[in-house]
């Protein structure tokens, strides 16, 4: 392993740890920016981690092709979860408990998990970066969107069942990489699992109660952790989601006031995705490398507010996407005011 890099690991996971033994307000940035280096992201206070790099081609859609989906690249842009379409399997409720997961067959998984044993094998020692958690997407995708969302109305306990074994297949994948010997960290450094529903917004707070926040609990609860993209406005899941031991911080949806967030979050983190957004845009576009985004579920665009409102009293991880090391700089500089 590259010695710039292990000591880099080594730095952060000091960080990281000190954070979560003491819990105290801590400052986390992060730079999407092409035009960067690591070492020299590091030397200017970032905290982006140094991931092992799997030699494992198309991750996209990952979950979906290991449970027998096929997909197709939309518009030529192969390696864009945004231009890449997931051919739903499961036609109707009765498919579900029909459906065969069988890990031992798959092609993508297998794959997957050879190209981790060589990396472990080779003596590789940076964290390997932990697969994300969305079981809605992924039912949805699995089942199509319309229809599975009839089907929690319609076909509850068959749901149930299907985000059972979601989960249970997710743990399962997670307890087999572990089995490596390899460590798991999530993109951002952090020894949990990251979890992001996009579909999450269009679901009825009821129905979000009763099958997704069991899954993200368990999931957290199993895995020491989670950082969850919390895309829901109901104040009674911002309450339940805020007990939660195991769910370490959350980026929120903007519908959330932030001063109802601050009186809740307590110790957790707030967790900002900054993201270039083009209003003009009917879905999210690749420019010179760095996608901007129509529509932001998030606080992305309010991110000065949120540091004026939550700056002094909470942990804040902030990932500032821009095409240049420049502009990122720019804008970390003009949020440190607040901090």
């Amino acid at each position: 392993m590259n010695d710039s890099l292990a000591d880099i690991a080594r730095e952060q996971d000091a960080k990281i740890s000190a954070y979560l033994r003491k819990r105290e307000r801590t400052r986390f940035w992060y730079a999407g920016c092409g035009d960067a280096s690591l070492p020299q992201l590091h030397a200017l206070g970032f905290d982006n981690y140094p991931l092992a790099k799997i030699a494992f081609k198309d991750p996209i859609f990952f979950f979906e092709r290991i449970l027998g989906c096929s997909t197709h690249v939309l518009d030529g842009q192969a390696g864009s979860f945004f231009h890449t379409w997931c051919q739903p399997m499961i036609e109707s409720p009765g498919d579900i408990r029909q459906a065969t997961f069988n890990l031992e067959t798959n092609e993508t998984w297998q794959t997957y998990l050879d190209a981790v044993a060589r990396y472990a094998d080779a003596g590789g020692d940076l964290p390997v970066g932990d697969l994300a958690f969305y079981p809605l997407d992924l039912a949805s995708n699995l089942c199509g969107t319309e229809r599975f969302f009839t089907w929690m109305i319609d076909a509850p306990e068959h749901v149930e069942f299907l985000f059972d074994r979601i989960s249970d297949l997710y743990l399962e994948t997670r307890r087999r990489l572990l089995r490596l010997g390899i460590r798991l960290v999530n993109h951002l450094g952090f020894p949990c699992v990251y979890c992001s529903d996009l579909q999450l917004p269009y679901l009825s707070p009821p129905l979000v109660e009763r099958f997704i926040l069991p899954q993200y609990e368990r999931v957290a609860r199993e895995c020491g952790g989670m950082f969850l993209a919390l895309l829901q406005s109901n104040m009674r899941i911002l309450e339940r989601v805020m007990a939660t031991d195991a769910i370490l911080g959350c980026s929120f949806d903007k519908r959330l006031p932030l001063e109802e967030i601050k009186r809740r979050i307590g110790r957790k983190l707030f967790v900002l995705d900054h993201y270039l957004y083009d209003d003009a845009l009917d879905r999210p576009t690749c420019r010179d490398g760095t996608y901007w985004n129509p529509i932001v579920q998030d606080y992305s665009r309010e991110i000065e507010e949120v540091f004026r409102v939550l700056g002094g009293t909470t942990s804040l991880i902030t990932c500032i996407e821009r095409p240049s090391l420049h502009e990122v700089l720019g804008v970390r500089d003009g949020l440190s005011r607040y901090v």
